[in-house]
């Protein structure tokens, strides 16, 4: 591994995907299954599952694993919170449009993304650059500031929004707020 230079960590829902949110949670439901929150449904295989859903690549996330897996040196993972049991079904979708990384990582609640990242820095001892591709602020503020501890690293991020990808420089959040559905 002394020949990695360069790092690529890929979320899943909403920045590599268009996948379903909990509001979908009404297509995937029967008389026997009801999903009771959002976690309830994410955890399960009928969130992503082809033939209720169309799921989609999102094609500038792709274009940057594309580059990535080009580039010599680099190492391209797949950190998302959806749970080991869904490996499977993640994996296929991504097989069936010729996606693959070099590592998987599914954590579901039990563990932070920044710890994957912490993992490879110690792996990688010839590491420069790390790259991330995320929807989530909150996920961008923890690698941003984990990395901040590391100056020989340079850190690029981008962030996925609704309809466009943006690169994303230093963040600051304040006034945090859990949000309760209504």
């Amino acid at each position: 591994m002394e020949n990695i230079t360069s790092l690529h960590i890929f979320d899943f829902d909403e920045t590599l995907v268009r996948a379903p949110n909990y509001t979908a949670k009404k297509m995937s439901e029967t008389e026997d299954l009801q999903f009771r929150d959002p976690y309830h449904f994410y955890d399960h295989p009928n969130s992503i599952c082809e033939d209720i859903h169309h799921i989609q690549i999102i094609s500038p996330v792709r274009d940057g694993l594309d580059r990535a897996k080009a580039k010599e040196g680099s190492y391209s993972i797949l950190v998302t919170h959806r749970v080991k049991e869904l490996e499977n079904e993640v994996k296929m979708i991504l097989h069936r449009r010729g996606i693959d990384f070099d590592a998987y990582f599914f954590l579901g609640r039990a563990s932070e993304k920044i710890e994957i990242a912490h993992r490879y820095i110690q792996e990688f001892p010839n590491l420069t650059h790390v790259e991330i591709y995320e929807d989530s602020v909150q996920q961008i503020d923890k690698y941003q500031k984990y990395f901040k501890l590391h100056e020989r690293i340079k850190l690029d991020t981008y962030i996925v929004d609704k309809s466009r990808m943006y690169q994303i420089g230093d963040i600051h959040l304040t006034n945090e707020q859990q949000i309760h559905l209504l």
